[in-house]
């Protein structure tokens, strides 16, 4: 079920669209989603994807566009980061990346070929 909250709070560029714009209410739990996928976006590419989850940032605006399925490909390669992604880790982001309705949810992660393709990293 949706956990519907109104509070507020993060930095700027980890905030959802909705929490940017603040939306009267919004689903808490696509909102950390988004997060997750900021953090993950971060420890793999090394940057953040814009400064702020608005169409005022170009970037955001790229990467979210719905009618270009190869931004963030395009992004990657202009940033010379191509190499540290591969088609998953893409199609991941891309459903993260999602306005709130569109959005992944949960169980899409965890069935995610990204996530089932990773090696064992017990030693």
């Amino acid at each position: 079920p949706d956990f519907l909250s109104n509070k507020y709070c993060g930095k700027p560029n980890y905030k959802s669209p909705e929490i940017a714009h603040k939306a009267r209410s919004f689903n808490a739990k696509s909102n950390d989603i988004w997060c997750l996928g900021i953090c993950l976006f971060m420890m793999i590419i090394g940057s953040n994807p814009w400064k702020k989850a608005s169409i005022k940032d170009p970037s955001f605006n790229y990467i979210m566009n719905k009618e270009n399925k190869d931004a963030l490909i395009e992004l990657f390669d202009s940033w010379n980061r191509l190499d540290y992604v591969d088609g998953k880790i893409v199609v991941l982001f891309q459903s993260i990346f999602k306005y709130e309705k569109d959005r992944c949810g949960l169980s899409e992660i965890q069935r995610c070929s990204w996530l089932s393709s990773r090696i064992d990293c017990n030693y």
